[in-house]
């Protein structure tokens, strides 16, 4: 940054006391040949953060999130500007991250057994084991075995006649029940299929984002380029506080990365500032020249849902999910093209094959139409270095 440029950052400063930033939060300086910037650019994921407020809305959402940029007195651009910078011709915070932690996201569910599996333990663990140690697999046998080693034969008659009769009585069915019970008060127990409990959706979105100073020197280029961007990104995730005095709750946000996600509601979980970056790069006179600010992202509902119809834009679905991935992010050319626009495309391409026709015919025309043509031009240009008194003679 030169002396002017930096002289009139600070006369512009004095006069509205606020500083522009006007770039690209993450993005190395623009010190390289225009085409070299424009592949910078296009290689590094860009996301836009829309800071928001809950407002109350009746059903079972409780509060939808609506953006809050200006106008409220603790709007974010608002409270930004307070703090004395600002976002000119945005209402959204722009940065590029590193490729170092791309988004994971998980889907789990959750199976736990049924209210008859409860219902059918019924016996104790001292049945169970009292039936175990007498040897027998339902509670009948195992009463035989432990009468009989007793010497109690006639009352195992006495017991035998009745519970006959009771599965005569019963028939087939009702024997078999009869059975099960006689089974389970021995301590058997009955295999049902699990039933699903609950689902989750956690989100685990982390961006580290390289804030570089091109000028430690200068306290003007540090206060734009280091200075301000952490601040704004500082607002977007620590409580406010309308008198300095009590604080409550942060900005809840839309986060987009173009082709990679787009999460709505979403909230900052933590930030870590590491000053001079992980090569800690300080200047001499102790200006921070790198700065990592590392943003933790997570989703304010803990599943996510599938509907036949749109359920709105309050809460997470498959819908909006898949409709993430399917945006993307404008790259152009060095003339600042869209090279992704088909009709663009199509033009260039058409120009291409044209100037390659033209090439080409060049290389083949005939070699001595061209020393024909030479040689003409030589001899016109000989013509006009003979002196005219000289040339009437020869006419």
């Amino acid at each position: 940054m030169g002396k002017a440029a930096e002289t009139q950052q600070r006369s512009k400063k004095e006069t509205s006391g606020i500083v522009p930033l006007d770039f690209i939060f993450g993005l190395p300086p623009d010190a390289h040949f225009p085409g070299t910037n424009q592949i910078i650019k296009a290689s590094m994921p860009v996301a836009r953060i829309y800071p928001g407020t809950p407002l109350f809305k009746k059903g079972l959402s409780l509060f939808q999130r609506v953006d809050s940029w200006e106008g409220d007195p603790l709007a974010y651009h608002t409270m930004l500007k307070k703090h004395g910078f600002s976002i000119p011709g945005k209402e959204y915070v722009e940065l590029a991250y590193l490729a170092d932690s791309f988004p994971t996201d998980s889907f789990t569910n959750e199976y736990g057994e049924n209210f008859l599996q409860k219902f059918t333990d019924v016996a104790s663990e001292g049945a169970q084991s009292l039936t175990q140690i007498a040897g027998g697999r339902d509670l009948s046998t195992a009463m035989k075995n432990v009468i009989g080693a007793f010497g109690g034969g006639k009352l195992l008659e006495m017991a035998a006649g009745p519970l006959g009769k009771a599965k005569e009585a019963l028939g087939t069915t009702g024997g078999a029940m009869l059975s099960m019970v006689n089974r389970m008060m021995a301590g058997q127990r009955i295999d049902f299929p699990m039933v699903w409990k609950t689902s989750g959706f956690q989100p685990s979105y982390t961006m580290t984002v390289r804030l570089y100073n091109p000028d430690p020197g200068s306290r003007a280029t540090t206060e734009k380029y280091i200075v301000g961007p952490i601040a704004a990104l500082m607002l977007l995730g620590i409580p406010i506080s309308e008198d300095g005095a009590a604080y409550s709750w942060p900005y809840i946000h839309r986060i987009v990365s173009p082709g990679i996600y787009d999460l709505e509601p979403g909230f900052i979980s933590n930030i870590t500032v590491i000053k001079g970056g992980d090569q800690q790069q300080i200047a001499w006179n102790q200006q921070l020249a790198i700065v990592d600010v590392r943003l933790d992202f997570g989703s304010l509902y803990s599943s996510m849902m599938a509907a036949p119809s749109a359920l709105g834009k309050d809460r997470p679905t498959l819908k909006k999910y898949i409709a993430g991935m399917n945006t993307e992010k404008e790259v152009t050319d060095r003339q600042g093209f869209n090279i992704i626009n088909k009709q663009y495309a199509e033009s260039r391409d058409k120009k291409q094959a044209a100037t390659k026709i033209e090439k080409t015919s060049k290389q083949k025309q005939n070699p001595l139409s061209r020393v024909t043509s030479f040689a003409k031009d030589l001899a016109e240009d000989l013509i006009e270095e003979i002196p005219a008194s000289i040339r009437n003679l020869l006419d």
